[in-house]
């Protein structure tokens, strides 16, 4: 019923309302995961002399690591647009994800989206690496002859 009261209230359009930040987050989270593993995992054999096994994993840290550091200002936006309540008169403290950059940015200084960065981490580096590490499993089983 709620899906269908939204289309024919606002629009088709409003169920997709309020995701820009959900999907700048993605996009860097993965940025940072899939521009970083490759060539971590091929450092860790060739430079440091792992197995594979030990680079694909090592490697997934890493990924894991890249992904913290590129997603969390995004994660940052991304929850303080969904949590910000109204004031009395009615008005967001945020119109927007650039709105509230510039707002944390000036009240609170740019290091605060950095703010929590090691349970971020702890929270994204076990599933980076379970996914790394199946996808690579999965890839070597359609690969093979």
């Amino acid at each position: 019923d709620a899906m269908r009261r939204v289309v024919a209230e606002e629009g088709t359009m409003a169920l997709w309302k309020g995701c820009a930040p959900t999907v700048a987050r993605a996009m860097a989270v993965n940025m940072g995961l899939f521009s970083s593993f490759e060539k971590s995992k091929d450092m860790f054999v060739k430079d440091y002399g792992f197995s594979k096994q030990q680079a694909l994993w090592s490697a997934s840290m890493v990924a894991g690591g890249f992904a913290s550091v590129l997603g969390l200002p995004f994660d940052f936006v991304k929850t303080r647009i969904q949590k910000q309540k109204p004031d009395a008169h009615g008005k967001l403290p945020y119109t927007g994800p650039i709105d509230c950059v510039l707002k944390v940015i000036r009240s609170e200084g740019p290091m605060t989206f950095y703010r929590g960065l090691g349970t971020f981490y702890i929270r994204i580096a076990p599933a980076v690496s379970i996914q790394l590490v199946v996808n690579e499993w999965l890839t070597g089983l359609v690969r093979k002859p």
